[in-house]
């Protein structure tokens, strides 16, 4: 009797007619989204969500290595009670990951009485995800491996169509990318603040323009440096500088950082398409929560969300609005102090 094991070693796709045409029909959906001229991050968040569905996973993500170490730049969700692998990878050293090669093959495989990754990588975290099967492709440019894509928690009665459709849309993945970050290289320096590295106003107003008018939900913020003034007076602007870089970490640690554009110099606004009011808040409470512990940068901070980006630039407004009136509350608070 063969083991669980040997079944996911040797498994091959059945060539059933009804499996083909369904297979053929999520790869063309996704390379249609990979393809269109819409927002590329979007695109990606789709792509994911079209094999997340069609694999029947619970999460799919892409995990990208970036120098010596790993970052999850796209990730889908089955559901919001979820554990992101983003808290869990993000920042650990790529050479953790040496094993999700599959000794050469195209794919490897992970079972429930497997570790989910090298020992080193494991933490306090990790006993929040929970792990049955998943599914690692690695991605290739030009020779060199730059990431995986991933799918978690699969249907491991369709181990053959999984394995296809994971293999045909990685290569989609990777031609993609590289023609985006073509373009991408030419219009880096209109729309990204060489400062901190977020997007600037121009991208900031472009993505306003993109989004209204959608029917998506969209989650909006405005956060605003408190003090600056002060230390750029006493300490200098390099000092200043250094503090509305750390705010931009601050930022990017929860939001992602193509969701974080600095509208203007002490001042940043987050912009979240096509998020539910649940994963907004959640948000909202992780950005709350780090702050509290005692980041060396004070933030006043507001926030709306929109059921439909319709209201973007009324949900901006009010963020706008609960951010300045958060600012007030410092100032008076400091005002009573003394300090």
């Amino acid at each position: 009797m063969q083991t669980r094991h040997e079944v996911f070693q040797m498994a091959k796709t059945t060539g059933k007619k009804e499996e083909t045409s369904r297979l053929t029909g999520v790869i063309i959906r996704c390379a249609k989204l990979l393809s269109a001229k819409e927002d590329f991050d979007l695109a990606m968040d789709k792509t994911l969500a079209e094999l997340g569905k069609a694999t029947l996973a619970e999460r799919v993500y892409l995990l990208f290595i970036n120098g010596d170490s790993v970052r999850v730049m796209y990730e889908w969700l089955k559901s919001e009670g979820l554990f992101s692998t983003r808290e869990l990878f993000d920042g650990k050293p790529s050479t953790d990951f040496a094993d999700w090669k599959g000794n050469g093959k195209s794919v490897s495989y992970v079972l429930k009485d497997f570790p989910l990754v090298d020992e080193k990588v494991l933490d306090e975290k990790s006993a929040q995800f929970f792990l049955t099967n998943s599914i690692r492709v690695p991605l290739y440019h030009s020779g060199d491996l730059v990431g995986y894509l991933a799918a978690d928690n699969f249907d491991e009665s369709r181990i053959g169509e999984v394995t296809e459709l994971m293999e045909v849309v990685s290569f989609l993945i990777v031609a993609e990318f590289v023609n985006h970050k073509l373009k991408g290289d030419i219009s880096t320096l209109n729309n990204t603040d060489l400062l901190t590295g977020v997007f600037n106003r121009g991208a900031m107003n472009a993505k306003i323009a993109e989004v209204e008018g959608k029917e998506y939900p969209v989650g909006a913020a405005y956060a605003n440096i408190n003090g600056i003034r002060r230390v750029n007076e006493s300490e200098g602007r390099e000092a200043g500088d250094l503090v509305i870089k750390r705010a931009a970490e601050c930022l990017t640690q929860i939001f992602r950082k193509r969701e974080v554009y600095r509208s203007e110099g002490d001042e940043f606004v987050v912009l979240m398409p096509e998020i539910s009011e649940g994963k907004f808040l959640d948000r909202l409470a992780a950005f709350a929560e780090m702050m509290e512990e005692g980041e060396n940068v004070s933030i006043a901070f507001g926030s709306a969300w929109a059921r439909n980006a319709w209201d973007v630039r009324a949900a901006l407004h009010a963020a706008e609005k609960e951010m300045r009136a958060d600012k007030k509350r410092y100032y008076k608070e400091k005002e009573k102090s003394g300090a």
